[in-house]
């Protein structure tokens, strides 16, 4: 089993090499399906589409949904959008229910540009 910073370490290096492969501006869905052979090719286990059931004083009101589980330990979010807002809503209710669920830790990887030099970028932002 890797440390904690060791695995976030992989999931940021595997995000870094989509990009690198892909560029950026393309759909969440196409950023997440080559995130996910990435993480393969790494060797880290994975689980898909996590649902979470929200308790009201132990009554069952919803459930809400985590995408992506890296090694049981670490949720994450897979983005493709400009708007910061929702990168920052997106990275509190991944703190809350990766509280609920009792993961180690989350990060939300927003595939868009970043503004740094003239390369293309990948925004990742981890607990």
């Amino acid at each position: 089993m890797k440390d904690k910073q060791d695995l976030k370490d992989n999931i940021r290096n595997a995000a870094e090499k989509v990009v690198d492969v892909l560029s950026v501006g393309l759909s969440q869905t196409t950023y997440t399906n080559a995130f996910i052979a990435e993480i393969i090719k790494r060797g880290l286990k994975y689980r898909f589409s996590n649902k979470i059931n929200i308790l009201y004083e132990g009554v069952r009101v919803g459930e809400e949904e985590i995408q992506l589980v890296i090694d049981d330990r670490i949720a994450v979010e897979i983005k493709s959008v400009k708007t910061m807002s929702v990168v920052k809503d997106t990275m509190e209710k991944l703190k809350f229910l990766s509280k609920i669920a009792g993961y180690e830790d989350y990060t939300v990887i927003n595939f868009v540009p970043v503004s740094e030099g003239n390369n293309a970028g990948v925004q990742i932002r981890m607990n």
